[in-house]
């Protein structure tokens, strides 16, 4: 699979590098989707943050006596807690298509090496040179 943070840093490159394999460029397409489910994390990642600290506020508030300001707390955790599986379900789905269509594309790594296997001269691919005529001796000889 291809790596997301090369494909941020090196858009063009890696069009070219689709290109060379008769792919269409996806980098605006990856790229666009990965902002977008980096963009839903974040969300949910602060609604997180804020229904906990809203939970332990609203233990304080019990503790000091004023239920106003615990309800309004309890109020607003129910609110975050009933959006976060629609966030969830978001950022799984978002993360899910970026995956598939990364793992769609042409990776040049295991083309290149089936390439190199089947056809490049052993020699080539470092096997040792051939030792035809050379003598051995071994224990017996001796």
């Amino acid at each position: 699979m291809h790596d997301i943070a090369f494909i941020r840093q090196n858009p063009g490159a890696f069009d070219a590098g689709l290109a060379r394999r008769g792919a269409e460029p996806q980098a605006d397409r990856i790229l666009a989707l990965d902002a977008r489910r980096r963009e839903v994390t974040t969300a949910l990642q602060q609604a997180q943050s804020r229904r906990n600290e809203a939970s332990k506020a609203i233990g304080q508030a019990m503790g000091q006596g004023d239920t106003e300001k615990a309800e309004a707390l309890k109020a607003e955790v129910a609110e975050i807690k009933q959006r976060m599986p629609e966030m969830e379900e978001q950022d799984r789905s978002l993360a899910s298509e970026l995956t598939d269509l990364l793992a769609r594309l042409p990776n040049r790594d295991r083309h290149q090496a089936v390439r190199r296997a089947l056809y490049l001269p052993a020699r080539r691919r470092g096997a040792a040179p051939s030792r035809a005529g050379a003598v051995h001796v071994g224990p017996a000889d001796a």
